[in-house]
Parts: structure tokens; sequence; C-alpha cells
């Protein structure tokens, strides 16, 4: 039998925000709700993606880039992903 990634897996904004810290190499006290990811934080496609990617496994959630493509502050994003990951 095929083990699922971890369903229902409950994540904090502090655990989000070190995801994209580390991934990106930007400091944690940077990353306040109204910075601006790419602009403020020069976070680039691929990073994004891999950010992205970490997220889908540690929360075994199947994330749309296209959701995500409209997003402009950190806060947003975080709020994006809390919401997605309730379902």
């Amino acid at each position: 039998m095929h083990s699922t990634i971890r369903e229902n897996t409950r994540i904090s904004r502090a655990d989000i925000k070190n995801i994209i810290s580390h991934i990106s190499r930007i400091p944690l006290d940077e990353l306040d709700d109204d910075v601006l990811i790419s602009e403020e934080l020069g976070v680039d496609s691929i990073m994004a993606m891999e950010i992205m990617a970490t997220l889908e496994i540690k929360l075994g959630l199947s994330l749309n880039t296209e959701q995500f493509s409209c997003i402009d502050e950190v806060g947003d994003f975080i709020d994006l992903i809390e919401e997605m990951n309730k379902r």
C-alpha cells in the first residue's frame, strides 16, 4: 500500500514564514505581512515555485500557481495558504 502525503496537517504563520525565509535567504525580520514579495524581497519565479513545492509536501496540498499569480504581499500569500489548508 502506497503511503499518502500528510493530510490535514496544520501549519502556523511562523512556519510558513520560516519556509519562505529559508528558501529565499531573507531574514525573518524582513517578512512583514505588508512587504511586497517580488519587488521588495526579490523572490523570483524559481524561488516561488520552490516555496510552493515545499508547502505542497509539508501540507499534502496541490497548489495551483494561477491562484498565486495575483498575490503581491507576504501576508496575502500566507492567508491563502492558511485558507487552502483548512479545506
